[in-house]
């Protein structure tokens, strides 16, 4: 999140313990560390799970309990993805710093190089320059380690949403993807690169298939592409998407 895309009282409207008033001033909340406020999409999950899907997981068959576990290993897999897309930040980062301590590293041996072409035998200066060689080979090394641990990392993430859709199977609606052609799904309001990258993995690639969205497969495209509830109904990306394929094509795809 950019410091642009920051918006503080969006984010406290979220919150309904800070709509209200102290001494005639808006409450103030500094104690979280005993005890952390919760947004209403957090209160209306839990106020929902006891009022129609109170039972314990992975212990019964009876139709309460199967509901509770899919929807707790519905979680699980979502967080997974979440902590997917975090090591694929931090993999970024320390790819980054990687070259640019690559990048040092040369400059210390060319450096070291060109002193020791101009000295018959190695003096303090060249003694210090090799010092400095070593500490950063140690760190590209360290580095190269981590960078290494987060690619296992990715791929296990991967490898279980893979499983997870592999399981769930993908519905018909979306076998009709005309190969692999693709549109511009950011042309639609309220959707970026990153959900246009998070659709195309799951198969929506065209706005014909974006217009096939109905409040019934809505919760599924949602969960797959890890946005909140509602979103794409209440953006109206299904018929927005429908125009914008009225506009490109002359005949149905």
């Amino acid at each position: 999140m950019t410091s642009a895309d920051f918006a503080p009282a969006k984010i406290r409207s979220e919150f309904p313990t800070l709509d209200q008033t102290v001494n005639d001033k808006p409450l103030v909340y500094l104690d979280s560390a005993a005890t952390s406020q919760k947004p209403q999409s957090v209160i209306d999950t839990v106020r929902d799970y006891y009022e129609q899907t109170n039972a314990n997981i992975h212990r019964g068959v009876h139709t309460l309990s199967v509901q509770a576990t899919q929807a707790y290993e519905s979680e699980v897999v979502r967080a997974a993805g979440c902590a997917r897309d975090r090591a694929r930040e931090e993999k970024e980062i320390v790819e980054d710093r990687l070259a640019r301590l690559m990048l040092e590293h040369q400059k210390c041996r060319d450096v070291l190089a060109d002193a020791e072409a101009r000295l018959a035998e190695p003096d303090a200066a060249i003694q210090a320059l090799k010092q400095e060689l070593a500490v950063t080979t140690e760190a590209r090394d360290t580095e190269v380690a981590r960078a290494r641990k987060l690619e296992e990392r990715v791929a296990q993430l991967e490898w279980l949403i893979e499983q997870r859709d592999r399981e769930d199977g993908a519905p018909s609606w979306l076998d009709h993807s005309n190969g692999s052609k693709t549109d511009d799904l950011t042309a639609i309001r309220g959707l970026g690169n990153v959900l246009q990258h998070r659709l195309n993995r799951i198969g929506i690639r065209r706005y014909h298939q974006l217009a096939r969205i109905t409040p019934e497969n809505a919760k599924w495209v949602e969960s797959r592409i890890r946005v909140l509830g509602g979103r794409i109904l209440r953006d109206q990306w299904a018929e927005q998407a429908q125009r914008m394929h009225e506009g490109k094509y002359d005949e149905p795809s």
